[in-house]
């Protein structure tokens, strides 16, 4: 069985960013290449910051990697997925109480197995957007948003981004950058959950779920993977 049919929905399909209307000030220029870390272009903004201090990723809340097991569940992989899991972690991921805590050494081993699946981006996408159904539940109770859209932009839905991440994890953070009306940065650090690829694509899928629900379309891609530094930025624009 295939991930869920609205994978197509997340694709990447934007022009390139050259392409598409700047709203930066023309004193401004595009940065070719992403900023290292804490240090942003000539007039943009951070409207999160990452933790003080930044600590490197210990732990991992069970609760994603159960439903993140259930996503693959429903999708059909969930046979698949058991025999690429290190036998050494099975346990513990499996048999893991929700609201418990796992060693991030756990999540990886579960992250490595659904790389093993060898699924496309689109399908890895599809697969974190279902996992992350959750925080769209949180995110509604978190602004109050009582109908679709109604009076909340997406600058809202990235100021709760870094009490997302507190929820189910220890160690790591999130920053958001804004660099325009509607074009923002997402850099993700101290996380070696980020060296999976499949882990990556989740990301993208979860922040284009919540993004929907205030955006009428939204576009997200990875700029940059630091090994050394557990680090990934990726740039999004919406309409």
């Amino acid at each position: 069985m295939k991930a869920p049919n609205d994978a197509r929905s997340l694709e990447d399909d934007a022009p390139p960013w050259s392409e598409r209307k700047q709203e930066r000030s023309s004193s401004t220029p595009p940065s070719s290449a992403p900023a290292p870390l804490g240090i942003t272009a000539r007039g943009a903004v951070v409207m999160v910051p990452f933790p003080v201090p930044l600590t490197a990723l210990s732990e991992v809340r069970s609760t994603l990697l159960l439903a993140s097991v259930h996503a693959l569940r429903v999708a059909g992989y969930l046979d698949a997925y058991q025999a690429r899991l290190d036998p050494q972690h099975r346990d513990a991921v499996l048999a893991s109480v929700a609201g418990s805590w796992v060693p991030a050494r756990v999540a990886l081993a579960h992250y490595r197995a659904c790389d093993a699946l060898g699924l496309t981006s689109l399908e890895q996408m599809a697969l974190g957007r279902q996992t992350g159904n959750g925080l769209r539940h949180h995110l509604t109770r978190a602004v109050g948003v009582l109908s679709r859209g109604v009076g909340v932009s997406p600058w809202l839905v990235f100021e709760q981004f870094d009490r997302f991440w507190a929820r189910s994890f220890k160690g790591g953070g999130v920053s958001v950058v804004k660099h325009g009306p509607k074009e923002a940065e997402i850099v993700y650090a101290k996380c070696a959950l980020l060296q999976s690829p499949y882990f990556r694509s989740a990301l993208r899928g979860v922040a284009l779920g919540l993004l929907e629900i205030v955006t009428r379309r939204s576009f997200m891609s990875e700029v940059s993977f630091t090994a050394t530094r557990h680090e990934a930025r990726y740039r999004l624009s919406w309409v």
